[in-house]
């Protein structure tokens, strides 16, 4: 069995090195080790909707939250939030005056402290006009192994 396992990680590329000096391996296993966990969501055309949602099953942790526009559109601003039981608890905001590919966001000054039970929904709140290309990542997780 570890011989199969060794082999499943190796064909999934664990333990090729990157360029901070840590393997994909070290972050595979440090994920696992503190139960952290990315919801996603992406759109080719922007617009405001519930990209993805879960029910807590126990007390976790938002740690981060991240925007990335691949072009930031001629007026306004595209904002992602991450609601709790449907209130706002982080944002992140791409300003149409910000280069294309900018990235907004990114590890919260402080973890926000989720309920177990509690609905949680990340959402586009806001759209620039002439955006395109959204992409948005939010961490969740408990323990930190840091």
């Amino acid at each position: 069995m570890t011989a199969i396992l060794k082999k499943a990680l190796g064909e999934g590329g664990a333990f090729i090195g990157d360029s901070h000096g840590e393997d994909n391996l070290y972050r595979v296993l440090s994920g696992l080790a503190d139960g952290s966990f990315i919801l996603r969501g992406a759109q080719s055309t922007p617009s405001a909707a519930v990209l993805d949602s879960f029910v807590t099953d126990k007390a976790i942790n938002l740690l981060a939250l991240s925007l990335k526009m691949g072009t930031t559109g001629t007026a306004g601003s595209a904002t992602v939030a991450v609601k709790v039981d449907t209130v706002s608890v982080a944002t992140a905001t791409v300003a149409n005056t910000e280069a294309d590919g900018t990235v907004g966001g990114g590890t919260l000054a402080a973890p926000v402290a989720i309920a177990a039970g509690a609905l949680v929904e990340l959402e586009v709140t806001a759209i620039p006009t002439g955006g395109a290309d959204l992409v948005t990542t939010a961490r969740l997780g408990g323990v930190s192994t840091e």
